[in-house]
């Protein structure tokens, strides 16, 4: 430590010391410290069987979404009726597109955008009635396939409760993935009709088309924020119709009358990345979806988190679980989403213009979902922002960071260093956040500690498959503690059993084993993969549980670790997010 960093540390100790003797009991009084020590310290699952575990808050596993609906029509049919007024859905109007040439020489296309446009929860119902009507026009019906290739935005989510209010079961294939994989999911799926944006079917919609000819019967395209052109679907044959999507959620729905939807319906296939060998489609059932959603909703409520003016930013793939079973709970339980992109998130985006905003400063969220290499990114603009203070500035923010951290350890906060010291850095993504939900991959201690301080919210870390609709254990906001995943969420269940080639059995001191993750929220099985079902799924005990791989341990006040895996992969679900500034 240098001279200077010597006299700010021991100055601030004292200046810390005496600040601290004077209005310690005020702060643990009106800070609510006590209350946010004792959930920290609490025990957080009950043992039912030995090594078997659920949530002490919910004697009886969530089956539903708010206790009464099975499916997501019959729930975003409720939440339109609850919220109709709210806002519901928003993208960015983008103002220019220019050419930035970089310190390299090289020259990229920047966007300046404008603020962002909403929808009501009133206006997105019409949007998804009319579009399902206009999938009932082109002779869908229920129980057939449509594929959704496309981008994360507001029409992904508009066509896909469409689809599901049509009886249709959604295909979900990541935009990042090439044409192949979306011939393969389209493919296998038997999907009739195909939901894509111009800029994606502009680089593929030609050999799909030929690939799929006699069983692809109807594309939906979307036109992108510029408004771009997509000459590529004139040269299709003339028997796949080519629908505009805004030509399909004006259809006149008047005389439409949908199926009728239960929670035994399929309501996705979602096909796996395949990263370790053929992809797989898991089948989503309604009624698993909404389980997951309630137990999501459950715990984010424990969190204190009320959803009443709560406002998401929506840029991770809708093709993958995490981010769909997110954007459902907040928007069911009346909260805004604000779309964005990883290329578009943050001022130093790399299809943000220098000097403009981001999304995340123009939206100002107060909840959002992140995987690791995303808090990587934010934590090294955090670190730059820092390195750009004068050493005396440095000293500072570094005795900041540990002050606080041994506040956050003991129940507390720092209200006074947030809005002198980590401002700056709480304003990267908005300065709103009440908390971050993390998943997709092992997240690291420091940087969990790092994202918790530096944002002044709670980095939560979730742990579940897309075989479980991303639901198993989730830590709440008021745990304070790195490494761990958390107990059960009011959906699951969750038991280990010995694995004796790893020695690792219930019987040690701590219980650990494989984990196998139970409830009404895991998924029906592989799509045409039945022997694999068989494999990964079981029952036990008249509960259907998914063979997860991982390995787990019970820590002492219900929380479970990953400690390792039966096979070297990664734990979890892997997200595809495309280049990542």
């Amino acid at each position: 430590m240098t001279v200077v960093g010597e006299i700010v540390h021991h100055t601030a100790d004292l200046i810390a010391f005496a600040w601290g003797f004077v209005t310690y009991i005020p702060w643990f009084v009106v800070s609510g410290a006590g209350y946010k020590l004792s959930m920290n310290r609490r025990l957080k699952s009950r043992e039912i069987k030995p090594a078997v575990r659920r949530a002490v808050e919910n004697t009886v596993l969530i089956h539903n979404f708010d206790q009464k609906h099975d499916n997501l029509v019959d729930a975003f049919r409720a939440a339109t009726a609850r919220f109709g007024a709210r806002l519901a859905i928003g993208r960015r109007e983008l103002l220019s597109e220019d050419d930035e040439v970089q310190p390299n020489g090289r020259t990229f296309k920047k966007n300046t955008y404008g603020d962002y446009h909403f929808k009501t929860f009133s206006e997105m119902e019409t949007l998804v009635n009319n579009a399902a009507a206009g999938f009932a026009a082109l002779g869908l019906k229920k129980g057939d396939k449509v594929a959704l290739y496309m981008e994360t935005r507001s029409e992904w989510m508009i066509a896909a409760h469409a689809a599901f209010r049509a009886g249709l079961t959604v295909v979900t294939v990541y935009a990042s993935l090439g044409e192949d994989r979306v011939i393969e999911a389209i493919e296998e799926s038997e999907a009739k009709a195909l939901v894509s944006s111009n800029a994606l079917l502009s680089k593929c919609v030609k050999p799909v088309a030929d690939a799929m000819q006699g069983q692809l019967q109807h594309i939906i395209n979307c036109k992108d924020e510029n408004n771009a052109p997509c000459p590529a679907l004139e040269s299709l044959d003339a028997s796949i119709t080519i629908t505009a999507f805004g030509a399909l959620s004006l259809t006149d729905a008047s005389t439409f009358e949908g199926p009728e939807v239960t929670g035994d319906d399929l309501a996705v296939i979602m096909y796996t990345s395949g990263t370790t060998g053929k992809a797989k489609g898991v089948m989503i059932l309604h009624r698993n979806l909404c389980a997951a959603i309630g137990g999501l909703t459950s715990r984010i409520k424990l969190s204190g988190i009320s959803f009443e003016d709560d406002v998401y930013i929506g840029y991770l793939p809708l093709a993958h679980v995490l981010e769909l079973a997110a954007e459902n709970t907040v928007l069911l339980n009346g909260s805004r989403i604000g779309y964005s992109s990883p290329l578009t998130l943050s001022d130093k985006s790399a299809k943000i213009k220098t000097g403009t905003m981001g999304d995340a400063r123009a939206l100002r969220p107060t909840l959002m979902a992140a995987v690791p290499e995303i808090l990587e990114r934010i934590r090294k603009n955090v670190d730059q922002v820092v390195k750009q203070g004068s050493p005396l500035k440095q000293a500072i923010f570094n005795y900041a960071y540990n002050y606080k951290l041994d506040q956050i350890e003991n129940g507390g906060d720092s209200p006074v260093l947030n809005r002198l010291i980590f401002k700056k850095t709480r304003d990267l993504l908005g300065g709103r956040l009440k908390a971050m939900i993390a998943g997709g991959a092992p997240v690291e201690a420091k940087t969990q500690q790092f994202m918790s301080i530096c944002m002044s919210c709670p980095l939560i870390i979730g742990y579940g498959l897309t075989e479980t609709c991303a639901a198993g254990a989730v830590q709440d906001a008021y745990d304070t503690s790195n490494g761990r995943v958390g107990p059960p969420l009011g959906c699951a269940e969750i038991r280990l059993i010995d694995w004796e080639e790893g020695n690792y059995t219930i019987k040690n001191k701590p219980a650990q084993g494989e984990v196998l993750i139970g409830g009404p929220h895991v998924t029906a099985g592989y799509f045409k993969m039945p022997e694999k079902t068989a494999e990964d799924y079981c029952e036990i005990d008249g509960l259907r549980y998914f063979r997860t791989g991982d390995i787990g341990e019970w820590d002492h006040d219900g929380a479970l670790k990953i400690i390792d895996r039966k096979k070297d992969l990664c734990y979890g679900f892997t997200i595809f997010t495309g280049s990542i500034p």
